[in-house]
Order: structure tokens, then C-alpha cells, then sequence
């Protein structure tokens, strides 16, 4: 299965501490949200990354994936 291109975005801007936290997903901050953009394996690490913000208690805005 090729891997998801994913875009998950979360409310507030994350600081560079957070950078690389998120199974290598990039981080773009846009006025007030933060975008965290980039390839992942499968649907596992989606959800993974997806349990992962809401463990920090992160509001998740939207959730978008495409095959690349």
C-alpha cells in the first residue's frame, strides 16, 4: 500500500518544540492553527498520529489525506 499524504490541523500555534514529535510530519503555523503536513506509512499512523495530539489535549480542526 503506498503511503497517505496527510494534513492534519490543530488549533493554536505549536511551538519548534514540537518539531519532528509527530512521526516526521512537518509543521506550519497559520495565523492562530498549526498545519502538520507529510507522508505517512498507512492509515495506522494517521490514527497514531491523530491519538498523539489528543493525548497533549489538542482541538483538531480538520483532518485531510490524499494517495500521492
Amino acid at each position: 500500500m503506498p503511503p497517505i499524504s496527510c494534513k492534519v490541523v490543530v488549533a493554536g500555534e505549536l511551538s519548534d518544540h514540537f518539531d519532528g514529535a509527530f512521526d516526521g510530519l512537518s509543521l506550519v503555523r497559520v495565523s492562530g492553527t498549526t498545519e502538520l503536513i507529510g507522508l505517512l506509512a498507512d492509515q495506522s499512523a494517521l490514527q497514531g498520529v491523530l491519538r498523539q495530539l489528543a493525548d497533549l489535549g489538542l482541538e483538531i480542526v480538520s483532518v485531510s489525506t490524499t494517495q500521492p
